[in-house]
C-alpha cells in the first residue's frame, strides 16, 4: 500500500510520535505543577521562615530585657538584704555591676530623702560628692565613658522634668498602690543626650518605699544587635513600645531621614502598616512600605517589657527567589525533553532495524525457504531477543520438516498393520463383553441377599441399643429411689429422737404436777389452820376467815387440775412411748429396703454393661455387613464399567478401523504439504550453509 511507506506509519515515526509527544506533555505538565507549587509552597516556606526568624529575634531580645530585669532586682534585693545605707560599699557594687555587664550602659541608686539617716552627713570617706543629690540624698549614677579613667563615670542623678515619673514616680506609684516590687522597663526617652530604656526596680525598707534601684540600656546598642538581625533575614526590624519606638535598623541609614528611637510611631511612615499589628504571635500581613513599595510585615510581642517587634521585607524579595526556583524548573524540563528524545530515537532505529530483519526472515518462511543462513543480531533487549527467537524457529521448524517426511512414510507402513491388528481386537472385545454380562448378573443376586441381611442386623441393633438405654434410665431411677430411701431413714432416725426427746420432757412434767398436788394439799392444810385461828380471833379475824376459806377453795381447784395434768401428761407419754416403736421398727424397714435397692441396682449395673457389650457386638457386625455390602455394589459397579468397557472396546476397534484409513489419507495430504518446504541437505547446490539472510 502506499501508506506504508508514510512515516507516521513506521515504528520509529509511531516511537517519536507516542514516546516523546507524551514525555514533553508529562514534563510540561510536570513544570506547571512545581510552578505552581513552587509559588505557593515557596512562598509559604518563605513566610514561615520569616515568622520563625521574627520570633526567633524577639526571644533574643526577651531574654536580655529578662537578664536586665533579674539584675536590677537583684541590686535592689542587695540594699534590702544589709546593704541599705552602707554607701560606700554600695558605690563599689554599681561599679562593679557596670564592668561586670557589657549590655548595661549605666547603674544608680536613688534613695528617698532621709531614708537611710545619713543625708546631713554629705561626703566623706568612700562617698564623694558626685554620688549625692540635693540636701545629700544619696543619688548615685555609674555611666560609661570612654573619656573617663577606667571608662566609667560617676555622677549624681539629674531629673528631666518631662520624663521624671518614668524611672522613679512609676515603680514608687505601684508599690504604694499595690506593693508591687517587680521590676519595671520604662519608654524610651533621651537622657543627657543618649537614647536609653530604663530597668527600675523599688526599693522596701520595713514595709515602706525607700527607693529604686535602676539599670540603662543604651538603644544604640540594641539598635546595633537588630542591625546584625536584619542583615542576616535581608529585612528592616523595628521596636515598639507605648506608640514610641525603641529601635529601628533603618535609623542612621541614607532613606532614614530622621532617626526613628524615642519617636512616635503615629508620626512616622509607618503608622498605617503599623496600625495593622496586633497582640498576636508572628502576625504577617502585607501593606505599603515607605516610598509605597509593597512589603510583608510579620509583628510579635517582646514579653519582658511589653514590646512588641515588627519585621518588614519588601515583597519584590520574594518574587525574585521564587522566579529563581521556577528558572531552574524550566531549564531541567528542557534538559529532561532533550535527553528524552535522544533515548527514544536511539532505540527506536535500532529496534526498527531489528524488526525488519525479523520481517525478512518470516516473509522467507512463508516463502517455504528454510535454508536461510545465520543472521548476527547485536543487542539484549527484547526486539533482539525476538529476532533470535524467529531465527531459532526456522531452524526447529527446518528440522520438524525433515522429521515429518522421514515418519510420513514409516507412518503408512504403520497404518496398515493397525488395520490387520483391529479386526483381531475386534473379535476378542466380543468375546469378553459376554462373560462380564453373566459376572454382574451374579454379582447382582450377592449384592440383593446382603442388603437384605444388612437390614435385619440394622433392627437388631436398634433393639439392643434401645434396651440398653431403657436399663440405663431404670438404674438411674432407682439409684433417685435409693437417695430418697435414705433421707427417709435419716428423717425417721431423727424424728424417734424427737419424741424421746418428748417423753423425757413428760417425765419431767409429771414431776412438777405431783410437787404441784403437794403444794395444793399444803395450802389446803394452812387455809384450814387459818380458818381455825379466825374463829378464834372472833370479829377481829372475819376477813382472815374469808380470805382463809378463799385459799382453800382455790387449793382444791389447783389440786383437781394437777390430777387432770398427770392423766394427761400420762397419756401423753404413753402415746409418745408408742410412736417411738412405731418410728424405729419404721426405720428398721426402711434401712432394709434401701440395702435391697442398692443390690438390685448392682445387678442392673452389670445387666447394662452386658446390654452395651451386646449393643457393640451387634454395632461391629452391622458395620461389617454394611462394608460388604458396599464391597459387592462396588464389585457390580466395577463389572458393570468393564462390561462397559467392553462394549467401548468393541466401538473403539470398529473406529480403529475407520481412524486407520482416515491416517492413511491424512498421511498422503501430510507428503504432499511438507514437499512444499526447501531444505538445506547435503546435495543442495546452495551449500551446506545455504544462503545468507542479512544482519543486525
Amino acid at each position: 500500500m502506499p501508506s506504508a511507506n508514510r512515516f507516521d506509519r513506521t515504528l520509529l515515526g509511531r516511537a517519536l510520535l507516542l514516546g516523546v509527544a507524551p514525555a514533553v506533555l508529562v514534563v510540561l505538565a510536570m513544570v506547571v505543577l512545581n510552578g505552581y507549587r513552587a509559588w505557593s509552597g515557596v512562598g509559604a516556606a518563605l513566610e514561615r521562615e520569616l515568622r520563625d526568624a521574627t520570633e526567633l529575634a524577639a526571644r533574643e531580645i526577651d531574654i536580655r530585657n529578662a537578664r536586665n530585669a533579674e539584675l536590677v532586682e537583684m541590686m535592689a534585693r542587695a540594699q534590702e538584704t544589709g546593704m541599705f545605707g552602707r554607701r560606700a560599699e554600695s558605690l563599689r557594687f554599681l561599679e562593679r555591676v557596670v564592668r561586670d555587664n557589657p549590655d548595661v550602659y549605666a547603674a544608680y541608686f536613688a534613695y528617698e530623702p532621709g531614708a537611710d539617716g545619713h543625708d546631713a552627713e554629705g561626703a566623706g570617706p568612700g562617698v564623694p560628692p558626685e554620688a549625692l543629690g540635693e540636701g545629700g540624698r544619696f543619688y548615685p549614677y555609674f555611666k560609661r565613658d570612654p573619656a573617663a579613667p577606667g571608662g566609667i563615670r560617676l555622677e549624681p542623678l539629674e531629673d528631666v522634668d518631662e520624663d521624671d515619673g518614668l524611672w522613679y514616680d512609676e515603680p514608687k506609684r505601684r508599690f504604694e498602690r499595690a506593693r508591687s516590687r517587680e521590676p519595671v522597663v520604662t519608654k524610651p526617652y533621651r537622657y543627657l543626650g543618649t537614647d536609653i530604656i530604663e530597668n527600675v526596680c523599688a526599693i522596701e525598707r520595713e514595709g515602706r518605699f525607700a527607693g529604686v534601684a535602676g539599670l540603662d540600656v543604651s538603644l544604640a546598642d540594641l539598635q546595633a544587635r537588630l542591625g546584625e538581625i536584619g542583615a542576616r533575614l535581608g529585612a528592616e526590624l523595628y521596636l515598639e513600645t507605648r506608640g514610641l519606638f525603641v529601635a529601628a535598623t533603618t535609623d542612621g541609614t541614607e532613606d532614614g531621614a530622621t532617626a526613628l528611637r524615642t519617636t512616635p510611631v503615629a508620626a512616622s511612615p509607618f503608622a498605617e502598616a503599623f496600625a495593622r499589628a496586633s497582640a498576636e504571635s508572628a502576625e504577617l500581613w502585607t501593606a505599603a512600605g515607605p516610598g509605597g513599595e509593597p512589603s510583608v510585615f510579620v509583628a510579635t510581642t517582646v514579653p519582658t517589657g511589653g514590646w512588641r517587634l515588627v519585621v518588614r521585607k519588601p515583597a519584590s524579595t520574594f518574587g525574585a527567589e521564587l522566579a529563581s526556583v521556577l528558572a531552574v524548573n524550566v531549564a531541567t524540563a528542557l534538559a529532561g525533553v532533550a535527553a528524552i528524545v535522544a533515548l527514544l530515537a536511539a532505540g527506536a532505529v535500532a529496534i526498527a532495524r531489528r524488526v525488519a530483519a525479523a520481517r525478512a526472515v518470516a516473509d522467507r518462511i512463508a516463502a517455504g525457504d528454510l535454508a536461510c543462513g545465520a543472521i548476527e543480531v547485536r543487542g539484549s533487549d527484547e526486539s533482539a531477543e525476538l529476532v533470535r527467537a524467529i531465527v531459532r524457529m526456522r531452524d526447529e521448524l527446518a528440522g520438524i520438516v525433515g522429521a515429518v517426511r522421514a515418519a510420513a512414510s514409516r507412518l503408512a507402513a504403520t497404518s496398515a498393520q493397525l488395520a490387520a491388528t483391529g479386526r483381531g481386537q475386534d473379535e476378542a472385545a466380543r468375546a469378553f463383553g459376554d462373560s462380564t454380562q453373566q459376572i454382574a448378573a451374579a454379582v447382582r443376586e450377592i449384592a440383593a441377599t446382603g442388603a437384605e441381611l444388612a437390614r435385619s442386623v440394622e433392627i437388631v441393633d436398634t433393639g439392643a441399643r434401645r434396651s440398653a438405654e431403657s436399663a440405663v434410665v431404670g438404674h438411674e431411677r432407682l439409684g433417685r429411689l435409693v437417695e430418697s430411701m435414705a433421707r427417709l431413714d435419716a428423717a425417721t432416725t431423727e424424728i424417734a429422737a424427737r419424741l424421746e426427746v418428748i417423753a423425757e420432757k413428760a417425765v419431767s412434767i409429771g414431776s412438777v404436777v405431783d410437787t404441784m398436788t403437794k403444794v395444793a394439799e399444803q395450802t389446803n392444810l394452812l387455809s384450814v389452820n387459818a380458818a381455825i385461828e379466825a374463829e378464834k380471833a372472833g370479829d377481829a379475824g372475819l376477813g382472815f376467815l374469808v380470805v382463809a376459806r378463799e385459799i382453800r377453795r382455790l387449793a382444791d381447784q389447783t389440786a383437781i387440775a394437777s390430777q387432770d395434768i398427770g392423766r394427761i401428761v400420762r397419756q401423753m407419754g404413753e402415746s409418745v412411748g408408742a410412736g417411738v416403736d412405731e418410728m424405729r421398727r419404721f426405720a428398721r424397714e426402711m434401712r432394709s429396703g434401701a440395702e435391697g435397692a442398692r443390690s438390685v441396682g448392682d445387678d442392673l449395673s452389670s445387666i447394662i454393661d452386658d446390654m452395651r457389650a451386646a449393643a457393640e457386638s451387634f454395632s461391629e457386625v452391622k458395620r461389617g455387613i454394611t462394608g460388604q455390602s458396599t464391597g459387592v455394589l462396588q464389585i457390580e459397579q466395577g463389572v458393570g464399567q468393564v462390561a462397559d468397557g467392553a462394549r467401548r472396546t468393541a466401538a473403539s476397534v470398529a473406529e480403529f478401523a475407520a481412524v486407520a484409513d482416515e491416517m492413511a489419507h491424512a498421511i498422503a495430504l501430510l507428503q504432499d504439504a511438507v514437499g512444499r518446504f526447501h531444505l538445506a541437505d547435503a546435495d543442495d547446490d546452495a551449500g551446506a550453509g545455504g544462503a545468507a539472510c542479512g544482519s543486525n
